[in-house]
C-alpha cells in the first residue's frame, strides 16, 4: 500500500481554522510522535539492568534514535512557532556546498543502518563546491527530506543529488532531490503535502508518521530562499521530493589553497574573566590547539618565564600586570621566546591604535569574542609571512542590535550543548556583577565600579552581546571619571538591555537545538 501522506483533516484530526489553528492542531498531531520515542527509551532504560554487555551498543543506539525524533520535533515546533510570527530569517554567507552534503549524510547514517538502507550523495561535475547563502537553512531543508526518505522507505536506498538549474554571474540557482525507493505517494494526496499539519500516515505495522510539520518547514524555508519545492511519485515507484534554491558564487577569498597549514600550537591564553577563558580555550581546543591559561598578568609572565609557547593570546587589562607590559618584558628577553606571537585580546573595538599595539611590542589585536579564521589567518601571516592571507568577507548580523549572531553561530553552531552551558554562566554572572556595580555605586566605590564593569564588558563580548559590552565600556569610562549621575542613568539602562540580551540568547539557543 502506498504511502499515505494526507491533510490532517483527513485523517482523524479535528478540523479548525483561523488563530485556534495552530494549537488544537499541533496537539493533536504530535502527541503520538512525542510518547512513543519516550516510552521507547523508558522501555530501553529499564532492559539496562537485564542485558548482557555486548547489547549495550544496540540498546544506546536505540534511545539515542527515539531522542533525535524528539529533539526534532520539538525543533519543528519551535521554527513553526517562528516563522508564523516573523518569518524566515535567512543569512548570507561563503560555505562549501560538498561539506555540507557529506555531514547531513554522515548524521543520518545511523538511521539508516538501523533500518537496512543505503543512503548517500551525487553532485554534478559543475556545482561549484564553494557557494554562498544560508548553509544551516539549506541543510534543514534537507535533513528534513532524508529524514522522511528513511522514515518511509522499508528496503533500499535514499540519496540526495543537486545539479545546476541556472547560472549567471551573480546567482546561482540549484536543484536539489531527495530519492528514496519507498512504495510512492497516490497522485491526489501530493498536492497537499506541504500545507501545515499535512501527516505522512502509513499503514505498516510500526505505523511510523510524522506530525506534518517538517514538510511545511521546508516549504518556506525553501521560498525564503528564492525556490521552489515539489513532489514527484507513483505508487510502487518510490518518491523524489525536489526543490530550487538562490544562491551565489563564493566571495573571492584571495586563494585559500595557497595558504600555509598550520600546525597544531601551543597557546598561553590570559585572561582575567573565567567566561571568556572558558569559551575561548574551548574554542581553541575543539580546533586542535594545546591551551594552558593564566588569570592575570603575572600569572601569565611566569609562565612564559618557564614553558615555551609558539602564540601568546594576552588580555589588554589584567589585575597586577596588563598584557603590555607583559609583552614588553617578554621581548626584553626575560621569557623563554622574545620573538614569539604574542597578541592582544580586547573586549573594545580599538583600545589601542596600531601605533601604540607595535611600540607595546605585540603584533596585533583580536577583538573579542575570537574569531577563529581571524586568529589562525594572523598567526599564520606572523609565522609564514610569505603566505597568501585571505581577506573576510563575512557581515555581521545582528539580533536588534543586541547580539552578533553569526559570530556565535560560527563558535558555537555544531556544539549547542556547550553554548547553552555558557549562556547559563554568562547570564548568572552578568546578574551578579550588576548587583555588585549597583553596590559600588551606592557606595561611590568607583574603582570597584570601573572593574567590575571591565569585567561585564569582556564576558559580554565574548558571548557576543554587543550592546552589553558597550554600555559596559562607557560605564568602566564614566566610573573612572567620577561622574555618578551618569553611571547611575547607564546602570539602569544595562539592566534593561540585559533583560533583551536574555531573550535574544535564549532565540538563539533554540535555533541550535
Amino acid at each position: 500500500m502506498p504511502d499515505d501522506r494526507r491533510p490532517a483533516e483527513e485523517s482523524g484530526m479535528p478540523e479548525v481554522d483561523g488563530a485556534s489553528c495552530l494549537p488544537l492542531q499541533a496537539l493533536a498531531a504530535i502527541s503520538h510522535d512525542i510518547k512513543s520515542p519516550l516510552r521507547a527509551i523508558i522501555a530501553q532504560l529499564s532492559r539496562f539492568e537485564e542485558m548482557e554487555d555486548g547489547d549495550a551498543a544496540r540498546r544506546v543506539q536505540l534511545m539515542q534514535s527515539s531522542a533525535r525524533r524528539i529533539e526534532r520535533l520539538v525543533q519543528d515546533i519551535l521554527d513553526m512557532g517562528k516563522f508564523e510570527e516573523r518569518g524566515v530569517d535567512v543569512v548570507d554567507e561563503n560555505f562549501n556546498l560538498r561539506e555540507m552534503l557529506e555531514e547531513t549524510i554522515e548524521c543520518q547514517k545511523p538511521l539508516a543502518e538501523e533500518s537496512g538502507l543505503e543512503i548517500g550523495f551525487d553532485m554534478q561535475d559543475d556545482v561549484p563546491e564553494s557557494v554562498r547563502g544560508d548553509q544551516d537553512r539549506l541543510g534543514q531543508v534537507l535533513d528534513n527530506l532524508v529524514t522522511n526518505g528513511l522514515r518511509y522507505t522499508d528496503r533500499g536506498s535514499v540519496r540526495v543529488s543537486v545539479q545546476v538549474r541556472e547560472k549567471s554571474e551573480d546567482e546561482l540557482i540549484l536543484e536539489f532531490h531527495v530519492d528514496d525507493t519507498g512504495q510512492g505517494i497516490d497522485k491526489e494526496d501530493q498536492e497537499d503535502l506541504f500545507r501545515d499539519f499535512s501527516q505522512l500516515v502509513r499503514d505498516n505495522p510500526e505505523g511510523r508518521h510524522g506530525a506534518g510539520l517538517g514538510l511545511a518547514i521546508c516549504r518556506r524555508v525553501v521560498e525564503a530562499m528564492g525556490g521552489s519545492i515539489w513532489v514527484e511519485s507513483d505508487p510502487g515507484e518510490g518518491t523524489s521530493f525536489r526543490f530550487t534554491v538562490s544562491l551565489a558564487p563564493a566571495d573571492d577569498v584571495n586563494g585559500d589553497q595557497d595558504l600555509e597549514e598550520l600546525p597544531n600550537l601551543s597557546i598561553l591564553l590570559a585572561d582575567d574573566d573565567p567566561l571568556t577563558v572558558s569559551v575561548t580555550q574551548e574554542l581553541l581546543e575543539s580546533s586542535g590547539h594545546s591551551v594552558k591559561t593564566a588569570g592575570d598578568g603575572a600569572a601569565a609572565l611566569e609562565r612564559l618565564k618557564s614553558e615555551t609557547f609558539d602564540v601568546a593570546l594576552l588580555d589588554v587589562r589584567m589585575p597586577e600586570m596588563d598584557g603590555a607590559e607583559v609583552c614588553r618584558r617578554i621581548r626584553s628577553g626575560e621569557g623563554q621566546d622574545a620573538t614569539m606571537p604574542i597578541f592582544a585580546f580586547s573586549a573594545d573595538d580599538t583600545p589601542w591604535d596600531e601605533e601604540e599595539v607595535t611600540h607595546s611590542g605585540m603584533d596585533g589585536l583580536l577583538p573579542k569574542p575570537l574569531d577563529m579564521k581571524r586568529f589562525e589567518d594572523e598567526v599564520r601571516a606572523r609565522l609564514y609571512p610569505d603566505s597568501t592571507r585571505p581577506q573576510s568577507s563575512g557581515e555581521q548580523r545582528n539580533v536588534e542590535g543586541l547580539i552578533d549572531a553569526d559570530a556565535l553561530r560560527r563558535q558555537f553552531g555544531k556544539k549547542p550543548e556547550v553554548f547553552g552551558e555558557l549562556k547559563d554562566s554568562f547570564l548568572s554572572g552578568a546578574r551578579e556583577k550588576m548587583q555588585t556595580m549597583q553596590r559600588a555605586l551606592d557606595r561611590q566605590e568607583w574603582e570597584k565600579l570601573a572593574e567590575t564593569a571591565h569585567s561585564l564588558k569582556g564576558s559580554a563580548a565574548v558571548m557576543g552581546a554587543i550592546k552589553l559590552r558597550d554600555e559596559a565600556k562607557e560605564l568602566q569610562q564614566v566610573a573612572e571619571q567620577e561622574h555618578n549621575d551618569e553611571a547611575g542613568v547607564l546602570l539602569e539602562r544595562l539592566e534593561s538591555d540585559l533583560d533583551a540580551t536574555e531573550d535574544a540568547l535564549e532565540e538563539i539557543g533554540s535555533e541550535q537545538e
